[in-house]
């Protein structure tokens, strides 16, 4: 039995207006981005 919420990543209020998004980016070596791709084909 569930007794209390279960909230991923301690997320509960998804529904917001999205103010609060940040972004960022991070340029990668061209043989890791190769090897993550393949990886996440498989």
């Amino acid at each position: 039995d569930i007794e209390e919420p279960t909230l991923p990543f301690g997320l509960q209020d998804v529904q917001g207006d999205g103010r609060d998004i940040e972004g960022a980016s991070l340029t990668l070596d061209a043989r890791l981005d190769q090897r993550l791709r393949a990886q996440a084909r498989q």
